[in-house]
Formats: structure tokens, C-alpha cells, sequence
């Protein structure tokens, strides 16, 4: 039979599809979080890192560190400020007031450097013989003896700051009865303390250069005077000019590649500049004479320091530089400037001055500058050579 061309047959719709199950979207990619802190805080994770949150009795202190451990141990760090721990510490009083002291330094949140100066400071109360005392018998005529036991001036005054919260935390710890400070005359011998330092008066911040070539021209240690030629000449810092070695000079350059400074407030390390990275510092012919006039006859070996002291015969300090330099600034009554990073800005104030660059001056201080705008080495090397005889032309 013929198909009707009118009539058309019905459509139905698709048959339906089998439900499907219902599932949770995935949880996202996190670390879950650390049990950790406990009464000294709670840690808690920050994207890659984690926060560390001191207690509400605390302030609710918060720092980031990259591993759970690390936060785990500025908290229990932060928590010994407050509460002894540890089984070597006896709460009866028989704990001397040394080692109470000394446990309350290792216990303090703070950098490593930071402590050791604080143990330095308190060094004439470590060595006096009421350190051996035991702590629960201390009392306020104590304290007053040992604010004494420091010298006049900025020392006593430091001996304070670090004794008054150390007699709280022991008070609060129940390792003294009674927190001794509170009827000592410690305020009172601080301020007598800080009424005996008559600082230098500090007229500016830099030299002129007729004031830098007078302080050469009246050095006459060798040493000394080749010392500070260099920092005024390459505008280097205190710890890359001391630490500078034979192995490093070429001719009228320098490899400015490690520094001199002090270490844990204590003793004198060798480390990396500061920029972290060496640097190549440029001078003219002049001081460059000036510095082979130090190489000693007998060969010299390529780590071998070129600054040696003449008294010595070792490596110069970082603190010994800056008080030998302050001496002959005296002597010659030239104007006080500050420490010995008053060299460097005198170097940036003179190329300034004479209308260098700036950044041809901030290379030549070893600043980080721009990352897209380097100088070439031969603006380099004229620049130096302008600062060399600006500060040594016409010198002996």
C-alpha cells in the first residue's frame, strides 16, 4: 500500500536515561591541619605555609614557617618566657639565680644573635659571686648589688633592661616569692647610669673631601690609612674591606666576596657580603700602589687577609676597626661622623657631587639597582678612577 504523504507517524521522545548515582565533589587539594601548639598556641596552615598563634594571654602573637615543626618550636620557645620547663630546673630554690638566668636566655623567643648579646650584657652578673646563690633567696638589695657590679654608663643601663623581665618571668614561674625589682633601686641606678654617657655630638652624616684627605693624610699607621684609602675610594662596607684577601685584588680590582663581622655578638665570623652575592669593586692606580705597599716579602697565600694589624699581626676586627678609625678622628679634630659607615656615604656623597649616576653610583656601592638598566664596566672604571683622585691625588 502506498505510503500517505499526509499522514506522518508520531515521534516519541528518546527513552529516558538510567539515573545516576549521586556523588560529593571532590575536596580540594589541601594539607589538613596539624595537630600541634596545644596551650602554647594553635597551628594552623597558610596556603604553602603554616601560622603559628601564640594564646590570648600572649597577645595572640602570629608567625608564618614553612614546615610544622618549625612553628611548632617558636611556640614552645615563646612558651618558656613565661613558664619554666624542663627537669633540670628545681622550683623548691634550689636552682641558683645563675643558672635560672641562663635558662630564661635559652627559653627567650628570639634570634640567636640577639641572645648572645643579651648573655654578654649580663656578663658581670654572671660573674659575680651572687650568681651561685640560690634564686629563692634573692632580694632586692641583690638586685642593687648586681646593677652595680656592671660599669658606669650604657652597660649598667643594659644590665637593667634584661634583669626586670627576667625577675618577672621567675616570679611568674613561682621560682621567687616576692619579684625582687619592685623594691630595688634598679630604675633609679639606671637613670644615674644614662646620666653618665655624654655621647659625642655627631655634626653630619659624611665628610667633605677635603676632610676625608685631611684623616689620610694625618694616618700613620700603614694599615689603617690603606684601610680607610679603600672604603672612601670603592665605597665598600666595614666588613667586606677587613675581609678582603690577596687571592681577590687584580690589579685595580677587588673580588668583594666574603665579610668580616661579628657572629652570634660574640666572636668574628667570616660570611657572605650583604647583598649575598659578590661583587667587583673598582679604584684607580693610587690605590692600588697604596695597597701593594702592604704585601709582605714572604709569599702570600690566596685566602691570606691584605688589612693585618701591626700590633697583632692578625686579621682586623669589626669593632677594633671602628675604634682605631673613631681615635684618629679625635686626634686630628676632624668632625664626627659616626662609625665607620660614614666612609661609604662620604664615597656616595662625593661621586654625587661631581655628578656621577646614579646608577653607575649604586653599582659602585653594590646596591641591587635596577634589574633592567646594568652600567657598562668602562662608566664603572671612570667613576672609580674620579673617586681615587678626588680622595688620594697629591697624598704621600
Amino acid at each position: 500500500m502506498p505510503a500517505n504523504p499526509i499522514f506522518q507517524p508520531p515521534s516519541f521522545p528518546p527513552p529516558r536515561a538510567a539515573p545516576q548515582p549521586i556523588t560529593e565533589p571532590p575536596a580540594p587539594a589541601t594539607r589538613p591541619r596539624q595537630p600541634g601548639g596545644g596551650r602554647n598556641g594553635s597551628i594552623s596552615p597558610r596556603g604553602n605555609r603554616w601560622l603559628a598563634q601564640q594564646p590570648p594571654s600572649r597577645g595572640r602573637k602570629s608567625k608564618t614557617f614553612d614546615t610544622v615543626e618549625q612553628a611548632q618550636e617558636w611556640l614552645d620557645r615563646a612558651h618558656a618566657t613565661a613558664v619554666l620547663y624542663g627537669s633540670d630546673l628545681d622550683a623548691a630554690g634550689a636552682t641558683s639565680l645563675g643558672d635560672a638566668l641562663a635558662a630564661w636566655l635559652d627559653g627567650l623567643a628570639i634570634k640567636t644573635n640577639t641572645r648572645n648579646g643579651y648573655r654578654s650584657q649580663l656578663r658581670p652578673v654572671f660573674a659575680h659571686p651572687l650568681a651561685a646563690m640560690p634564686i629563692r633567696d634573692v632580694r632586692h638589695i641583690h638586685v642593687d648589688t648586681l646593677m652595680m657590679a656592671a660599669p658606669t654608663g650604657n652597660p649598667r643601663d643594659k644590665v637593667g633592661d634584661r634583669l626586670r623581665p627576667f625577675f618577672r618571668w621567675a616570679t611568674a614561674g613561682d621560682l621567687i616569692a616576692r619579684d625582687p625589682w619592685v623594691r630595688s633601686q634598679g630604675e633609679r641606678l639606671q637613670e644615674l647610669a644614662l646620666d653618665d654617657v655624654v655621647p659625642l655630638p655627631t655634626t653630619g652624616l659624611a665628610w667633605t673631601v677635603p676632610e676625608a684627605r685631611q684623616a689620610l693624610a694625618g694616618i700613620e699607621l700603614p694599615y689603617l690609612r690603606a684601610l680607610m684609602a679603600f672604603m672612601l675610594v670603592t665605597g665598600t662596607r666595614r666588613g667586606e674591606a677587613i675581609g678582603l684577601a690577596w687571592g681577590a685584588v687584580e690589579g685595580t680590582t677587588a673580588r668583594i666576596a666574603r665579610n668580616r663581622t661579628i657572629g652570634g655578638g660574640i666572636v668574628v665570623v667570616e660570611a657572605r657580603p650583604k647583598t649575598r652575592k659578590p661583587r667587583t669593586a673598582y679604584f684607580g692606580s693610587r690605590l692600588a700602589a697604596m695597597i701593594e705597599g702592604l704585601r709582605p716579602e714572604a709569599a702570600v697565600k690566596h685566602d691570606d687577609y691584605v688589612f693585618i694589624s701591626r700590633r697583632t699581626g692578625q686579621p682586623l676586627s669589626p669593632g677594633g676597626t671602628g675604634v682605631s678609625i673613631k681615635r684618629q678622628m679625635r686626634r686630628l679634630g676632624l668632625p664626627n661622623v659616626g662609625a665607620t659607615h660614614a666612609l661609604r656615604r662620604t664615597f656616595a656623597t662625593a661621586l654625587d657631587g661631581e655628578g656621577c649616576p646614579v646608577i653607575v653610583r649604586e653599582a659602585l656601592l653594590g646596591h641591587s639597582g635596577s634589574r633592567y638598566a646594568v652600567p657598562h664596566e668602562s662608566d664603572l672604571r671612570k667613576w672609580a678612577e674620579r673617586a681615587d683622585e678626588l680622595f688620594l691625588d697629591g697624598l704621600d
